[in-house]
């Protein structure tokens, strides 16, 4: 579901202008069509009134306004290339890479994120942070001290997808996790083989998330409901990386709303348009 601008209407984790599911498209956005809802209309995680403005610039389509404002703040990275966007953003979240949990990358494809976790777990191996002989998980290569993003869901562990831990000590292919609530996790992964590296998330994984800085690469696939969760997830500073000398492309894929459909909108909208109901 898409606003113009002018109107807000911000929910908590879960509302219509973020993105949606993968599995199944529009079932939120139809119910809250179909039964309407209550909505909160003010912004609370981001501690500056500037960026709350700008999370709500991005959620209604003025994406230039929002980029000026970050602009203006020095959060605005803008390179020739993508390949030197991502190298920008490696550069300035160095500085962080004791706290990868508050400091959390995003950005929106695996290949993106398979490169940046690399990146990220390079600088901390080379400064002693993460250590050890790894665990080969397919691609993914697990040390002592990286964060890990759980694919997959797993009653046994009482683990679910999309939920992050840190490794704090391996014997042989026996990890054990801890979760960002404290709990301690034992993760066998001859059995359990559904961890990735978790310097960096795609947006999806993101939504329900909050940190305390966030480190956004902006990239071909950006739209309204991506930025708007990108822009939302952190209470201190969002700095974007750009890879384009057009700022302007980026604005406007910042704007374009792409929310997902139920089929039965489709089957509604078509039977409309063969009796001539919509132009």
């Amino acid at each position: 579901m898409c606003h113009g601008p002018g109107e807000t209407r911000f929910g908590g984790r879960r509302d219509a202008v973020q993105l949606q599911s993968v599995e199944a498209g529009g079932g939120f956005a139809a119910l809250v069509r179909e039964g309407g809802t209550s909505t909160l209309t003010e912004i609370q995680r981001q501690r500056e009134e500037w960026a709350r403005q700008a999370v709500r610039d991005f959620a209604t389509g003025r994406s230039e306004q929002a980029l000026s404002a970050y602009e203006q703040r020095g959060l605005l990275h803008r390179r020739r290339l993508p390949e030197h966007a991502e190298l920008a953003l490696v550069e300035q979240w160095k500085s962080s890479a004791e706290n990868p949990a508050g400091n959390i990358i995003l950005t929106g494809t695996n290949a993106e994120i398979s490169r940046l976790n690399a990146h990220a777990q390079a600088e901390r191996i080379s400064t002693g942070i993460v250590y050890g002989e790894p665990v080969f998980l397919g691609e993914e290569k697990l040390h002592v001290n990286d964060p890990v993003l759980f694919t997959r869901s797993n009653q046994a562990l009482g683990v679910f997808n999309g939920e992050l831990g840190t490794i704090f000590s391996r014997d042989r292919s026996l990890l054990q996790v801890q979760m960002e609530n404290g709990r301690s996790v034992p993760v066998d992964t001859s059995e359990y083989r559904h961890l990735r590296l978790g310097y960096a998330l795609t947006t999806h994984k993101a939504q329900a998330m909050t940190t305390e800085q966030s480190f956004i690469l902006t990239g071909p696939m950006q739209n309204r409901e991506q930025t708007y969760v990108q822009a939302s997830r952190a209470w201190g500073d969002t700095r974007f990386f750009v890879g384009t000398e057009d700022l302007q492309r980026t604005a406007d894929r910042m704007a374009h709303c792409q929310p997902k459909e139920l089929a039965s909108d489709l089957v509604v909208t078509g039977l409309a348009l063969e009796l001539g109901l919509l132009p």
